[in-house]
């Protein structure tokens, strides 16, 4: 009776000793995954930012879906200064298209615990949605949260080129002036009035040839349906400042409101405003052909 006892105390022993080495083991266990996801230290905060910041835009430049997954914490949230905005399914969908960038020289990184914020600026040929953006320095703003054993993107923000009150210099006014009177007939032809709306200054004023004319309320409203069209070879564009004069001729089938106007190359005279960081037209002029 004696011996069963005693066999009975020591398998209860090492019942105990069992457990408490399997809750010392357990405990440990714990402590090495809660040690192994913890922020390691960082040296430089501003290079380890930049670091991230380049590894965002190159996985973009990339197109790998795969690495963007794994970059994206699955509480991603991104907004645009355009309105538009995604989370991390809409974004991985579709993702801007990076086809170069240079990082801006400024760039500001704090860490707090496990989070890291990032203000910097890109110059980058990139398109979104469909549409090419400007390619200037814009700034952006990240949240970055550390798990898993790396830094993660939580939050992004795009913001707009800063509007600059100054025109660029131009190199070529010929080029530019072209290129604009281009766009002008191109929106137009289009019928994309959002596109025409941004594209008009806001004292934008017009006349024909025909003793009409318009403001730019009036033009918005105006019924153009353009066929086709053919800018002239002789362009002279000065710039002086923010204005931008353009002497150009169009050829153009077009009718307006109703009327068709004449098909052959006739002159036009633009005025162009830089105006919230954009070439804007401010006032047309719109002549018959010239007598033969």
């Amino acid at each position: 009776m004696q011996r069963r006892v005693r066999t009975h105390r020591l398998f209860s022993s090492l019942v105990v000793a069992a457990g408490v080495v399997l809750g010392a083991l357990a405990l440990s266990s714990c402590a090495q995954d809660e040690s192994s996801d913890a922020v390691p230290a960082v040296s430089d905060v501003q290079a380890t930012g930049k670091e991230l910041a380049t590894q965002f835009l190159t996985i973009l430049q990339s197109g790998d879906k795969t690495a963007l997954q794994a970059f994206l914490d699955d509480a991603f949230q991104l907004q645009r200064a355009d309105g538009t905005g995604a989370d991390k399914t809409q974004y991985l969908e579709n993702p801007a298209t990076v086809k170069s960038f240079t990082l801006g020289k400024e760039l500001t990184a704090a860490i707090n615990g496990d989070v890291m914020t990032v203000r910097w600026s890109v110059v980058g040929n990139v398109v979104i949605n469909g549409k090419e953006i400007g390619k200037g320095e814009a700034p952006r703003l990240s949240t970055f949260v550390w798990h898993n054993g790396a830094w993660h993107l939580l939050s992004h923000a795009n913001f707009a080129l800063p509007a600059s009150s100054e025109a660029p210099e131009l190199t070529d006014a010929n080029a530019t002036g072209r290129e604009l009177a281009q766009q002008f007939i191109t929106i137009l032809k289009n019928k994309d009035q959002a596109a025409l709306a941004d594209f008009l200054a806001a004292a934008f004023q017009i006349q024909r040839a025909d003793g009409t004319g318009a403001n730019r309320t009036e033009y918005l409203e105006a019924d153009i349906n353009i066929s086709s069209f053919v800018v002239g070879p002789d362009l002279l564009a000065i710039q002086e400042g923010n204005t931008l004069t353009v002497r150009w001729a169009l050829q153009i089938d077009e009718v307006l409101n109703g009327q068709a106007t004449g098909k052959k190359l006739a002159p036009r005279l633009s005025t162009f405003l830089w105006e919230n960081g954009a070439w804007r037209l401010l006032s047309h002029a719109n002549f018959n052909p010239p007598v033969s």
